[in-house]
């Protein structure tokens, strides 16, 4: 199930109940509530944060990985709260929570907050994982900045050949949106760039940058100098 949040001040408190109202596949049997699923999904749009509730004692479903991505393409925060762990051994929750890990690599940098919302354990770190993601789409950088930060990461891992044999070129980095965060990467070959490296850079600027839980879209340009004026 998914529980999105919209913009919220320091002294709030978490709703008993404040669910997007998607279930598990399985589970939806009518109309009705295939509609509500829609609605639930269409809500993503305009939340800040989505927590995304997974039961430990069964892991990630199917549904769980759609709905992910979902949220993620929607532009808004992601925070996965690992929910029912009191009722799993230690090495039981160690075991899951490096499964989930492993499958959400794809999501680089959402927190992943054990909790028992029977119990009220873990409430405490899930508001400060709200906060840290809220506070992530504040992040403004600098053309300068983000080019400093792509020119060392090109230095420590070098772009690949292109398919001419020749070294990609990667010059300059500017923010062209905020909300999620978009930065457009002005070079030389860059559609000889494979995914991979792409990720790479995506991870280096959400590490540089302290961004958690919120998407950043890499915008790769084969051109000049962006300050050029023509």
């Amino acid at each position: 199930s998914a529980t999105a949040t919209p913009r919220i001040s320091q002294n709030f408190a978490l709703p008993k109940a404040w669910a997007a109202g998607v279930r598990r596949k399985s589970r939806i049997s009518i109309r009705l509530e295939q509609q509500m699923v829609w609605q639930a999904l269409e809500s993503l749009k305009r939340a800040s944060v989505t927590i995304i509730v997974v039961d430990a004692t069964t892991g990630l479903a199917d549904q769980d990985m759609r709905l992910m991505q979902h949220i993620w393409n929607s532009g808004s925060g992601m925070i996965i709260a690992l929910n029912k762990c009191d009722t799993l051994s230690k090495e039981e929750s160690k075991e899951i929570e490096k499964n989930i890990y492993r499958y959400t690599q794809q999501w680089d940098g959402t927190p992943i907050i054990k909790t028992s919302f029977k119990y009220k354990k873990g409430i405490s770190n899930l508001k400060k994982s709200i906060f840290k993601v809220l506070g992530s789409f504040n992040v403004k950088p600098k053309s300068s900045y983000l080019t400093k930060i792509l020119e060392k990461s090109t230095k420590t891992t070098p772009p690949p050949l292109s398919s001419n044999k020749t070294r990609v070129k990667l010059r300059f980095a500017f923010p062209v949106g905020y909300t999620p965060l978009m930065i457009k990467i002005m070079g030389k070959q860059l559609k000889s760039l494979p995914s991979s490296y792409k990720s790479y850079l995506n991870r280096q600027f959400r590490t540089k940058l302290n961004i958690t839980g919120v998407p950043i879209k890499l915008i790769f340009e084969n051109d000049s100098n962006p300050y050029t004026t023509k």
